[in-house]
């Protein structure tokens, strides 16, 4: 944006006008990601959100990019908030992950969502839903039209531990075998007991 600006002065003995130019340029869409993040220290819980910033490969606690232990077959969730701070439109494509662990994870919660207006903010989920046993790290992609941010990257990680298997024995100890996990005591009177 420019513009030009004229004093007129009526001083005797001085300039009659004083003339200059401005020039500014606006702010556009300014993307900002903050991560929800809950963890607990020698017995104090903590929680909030805290900025995630672009191209973060190291994820944290501290700003929500690690979800911690989920067991093989179960969901780990963390949510996200993408902020437009510019003063105009901030225009987004629906995130997405990649990278070699990327089956193991995926964005939720943010259909049809396409512009954010200046000062406003949308959230969106990535679940952990591991395959198998191990670290799985992730890049989090968000294409949006920022000037200078056009993908925003960080990335989340998760490990994936394999569920106890629990197994029974008779006190003879043999175990018993899968379909059999029924034991007859009879008829017990209550406040009575029969062993096995």
């Amino acid at each position: 944006v420019q513009t030009v600006i004229t004093i007129n002065s009526n001083a005797s003995g001085g300039l009659a006008s004083y003339t200059f130019g401005l020039t500014g340029t606006g702010k556009g869409p300014e993307i900002k990601v903050e991560g929800n993040y809950y963890y607990t220290q020698s017995g104090d819980v903590f929680t909030g959100w805290r900025e995630i910033f672009a191209n973060d490969t190291t994820p944290d606690h501290l700003d929500g990019t690690i979800f911690g232990e989920v067991s093989v077959g179960n969901t780990g969730e963390l949510t996200f908030r993408i902020t437009n701070t510019g003063d105009s439109g901030l225009d987004i494509s629906e995130p997405f992950v990649a990278g070699p662990d990327s089956a193991h994870f995926r964005v939720t919660s943010i259909s049809g969502l396409t512009n954010i207006p200046a000062g406003n903010n949308r959230e969106f989920k990535v679940k952990f839903e591991p395959l198998d046993a191990g670290v799985k790290q992730v890049q989090v992609l968000i294409p949006s039209n920022d000037g200078d941010e056009d993908t925003f990257i960080f990335q989340v990680r998760g490990t994936a531990v394999n569920s106890p298997q629990l197994e029974l024995e008779r006190w003879t100890g043999i175990a018993w075998v899968d379909g059999r996990p029924e034991f007859d005591f009879n008829n017990v009177d209550v406040g009575s007991g029969e062993d096995h």
